[in-house]
């Protein structure tokens, strides 16, 4: 069931006060100010009570470090993932096996079901973003029941798609990739907090080395693909969901369409996700003019081992799906996801209202994702601000409010697709996390 948080009195009451600060200090701002001119805007639209999860917050504010990290790309073939590794597993599989898209698509959910098992597992639920002839098609893999919605949802594809019988990617996956594959730092942190309920399992677990649980860059062997169908049994393909359409009525310069009521935030009404929170993955690829964007998503759960095989883990789907708007401007068509937190539809709602839909090359789209976030919350009222990306002068007329202002160095993680004039397709990743794009 939904949940909705509304204005609280407290929050009404500091608005107020905020509207007053702005007045006082605004009519100097000009143009070039635009990180203080586009956050006091968000104040007027849309202040209320707000909860999210803020995994790696801290009381400490790193010093601002000079990121080295690729974060987008506009060459004629991309792949972005959440290991390096695994980019260049992909590509080199992607160009030794001669694939369309849609068989790319495929290949690369089966290399996350080894690398990525707390999240990209059969039992995951599986949103799927397709590029293709000019037009995106999606596809949303949930059942509440005992189902196996990323399994089941694979052979609902092949079908669908047109494309070989799944044991022919099975065997496929199994000759092409390499026995043993590295897994990256998300699953090395997933192993890290949950190897209590794993240490009963140190016998005869892939998941410790020397009685240690693995670390990030260390291996795991790759899971028997062709074995699946005898050890999962259900292989009858799941239908995808209608995905609700919903067109947004807040941005009259730009067609916004969402899987999501984005104008619930304009109305400072919020969908918030219950404790403990929901463990996601993706995967985005961009080859000439097609793409695709795949997300996995599970609720956080100690892990449960499936009888026959070292590194499945049997998880309950995402109940809600994972955010997704299409953006259509004279600038550009976007596509923006938002993964991370309790109400991660928040963070695409106030990149557009700081006018992302007006960007116009991938540099523009990288430095939108690069700009400091804020967040309310209530109980007490307070707002987190990422300090360490805003500037001294910005933060010290912060400070002045009367209003409490607490410090994180990180909040959310969006990815984005840009389709530009005169450009090949961008993909644009997170700096916030360790996602990794490599581009060809």
């Amino acid at each position: 069931m939904a949940m909705f948080s509304t204005t609280s009195d407290v929050l009404k009451n500091s608005t107020k006060a905020l509207l007053n600060f702005i007045k006082k200090t605004t009519s100097h701002i000009r143009v070039k100010q635009l990180p203080l001119h586009l956050l006091l805007l968000v104040f007027i639209t849309g202040c209320s009570s707000y909860i999210d999860f803020i995994e790696d917050s801290q009381n400490d504010v790193p010093l601002k470090q000079k990121t080295t990290q690729l974060l987008s790309c506009k060459s004629n073939e991309s792949v972005a993932t959440h290991s390096g590794e695994d980019n260049h597993i992909l590509l080199d599989t992607f160009k030794k096996a001669n694939l369309k898209i849609e068989e790319e698509l495929i290949i690369s959910i089966l290399q996350q079901m080894s690398v990525r098992p707390a999240t990209t597992s059969p039992w995951s639920r599986l949103q799927i973003g397709l590029f293709k002839n000019n037009e995106w098609v999606f596809f949303d893999y949930f059942n509440h029941g005992d189902s196996m919605p990323l399994w089941q949802g694979l052979y609902d594809l092949t079908i669908r798609l047109k494309l070989k019988s799944m044991n022919h990617y099975l065997a496929l996956a199994e000759k092409l990739f390499p026995s043993t594959m590295e897994i990256g730092s998300p699953f090395a942190n997933y192993l890290d907090k949950y190897k209590e309920p794993l240490i009963n399992e140190v016998s005869n677990s892939a998941f410790f080395k020397a009685g240690q649980i693995l670390k990030s860059g260390e291996s795991l062997p790759s899971l028997k693909w062709t074995r699946l169908p005898k050890i999962l049994k259900n292989q009858t393909p799941l239908k995808p969901l209608k995905i609700p359409n919903f067109s947004s009525k807040s941005f009259n310069d730009s067609k916004v369409q969402c899987n999501f009521d984005i104008d619930l935030y304009s109305n400072s009404v919020y969908l918030v996700r219950p404790d403990p929170g929901v463990n996601y993955n993706v995967v985005a690829r961009s080859k000439g003019k097609e793409s695709f964007i795949f997300v996995t998503s599970v609720e956080l759960q100690n892990p449960k081992f499936v009888q026959g095989q070292r590194t499945l883990l049997e998880q309950l789907p995402a109940v809600r799906p994972a955010p997704i708007c299409l953006i259509n401007s004279k600038n550009s068509n976007l596509l923006l996801t938002s993964l991370k937190g309790r109400d991660p539809g928040q963070h695409i709602y106030n990149l557009l209202q700081y006018s992302i839909n007006s960007a116009s090359k991938s540099e523009d789209l990288e430095a939108y994702l690069a700009f400091p976030r804020h967040q309310f919350l209530y109980d007490p009222a307070r707002m987190l601000y990422e300090s360490s990306r805003g500037s001294n002068s910005n933060l010290d007329l912060f400070l002045k409010m009367d209003f409490p202002i607490y410090h994180t160095p990180r909040l959310g993680e969006v990815w984005a697709w840009g389709d530009f004039p005169n450009e090949e397709h961008t993909i644009a990743i997170d700096d916030r996390s360790d996602a990794s794009l490599l581009c060809r």
